[in-house]
């Protein structure tokens, strides 16, 4: 089954960008990473907490996921990423955070970290290498 729907993501990102979901409460740096992850070939979707994530992950198509942890709101960025690998198990996380404390609490949601301030297109390498082992199969 997952290799199908693997299959299935591949055809589709092979005729059009890949749909990036920017997850950041601080609409500074929101707008700044977006930016950013367009000029490197994203289809960015924006939301300004895990609440309005869900709601854009339950009605569109997102290849991969770039969230804040700490945000205001019943659900934080560790909780949005277990949220995803529930109900979304081949989509990508990618987490960041100004506390560099934080790093040990991505492993268990099985997603990737990186500490703010982070280098925009080293993000981008790490997702698309994420997109690119999902493609060939050696995603999940």
């Amino acid at each position: 089954m997952v290799a199908k729907r693997n299959r299935a993501r591949e055809s589709e990102l092979g005729s059009r960008r890949p749909a990036l979901l920017v997850v950041e409460d601080e609409a500074l740096a929101r707008n700044s990473v977006s930016e950013e992850m367009r000029e490197f070939g994203y289809a960015v979707i924006e939301a300004a907490n895990a609440g309005e994530a869900v709601a854009i992950l339950a009605a569109e198509h997102v290849d991969a996921v770039f969230s804040d942890i700490y945000m205001p709101g019943p659900m934080n960025g560790l909780e949005l990423a277990a949220w995803i690998r529930f109900n979304f198990p081949s989509t990508p996380v990618v987490l960041t955070s100004g506390y560099a404390a934080a790093r040990a609490y991505a492993a268990p949601v099985s997603a990737y970290f990186f500490a703010k301030p982070y280098k925009a297109s080293a993000v981008c390498a790490r997702i698309r290498g994420l997109l690119d082992e999902i493609r060939t199969g050696g995603g999940e």
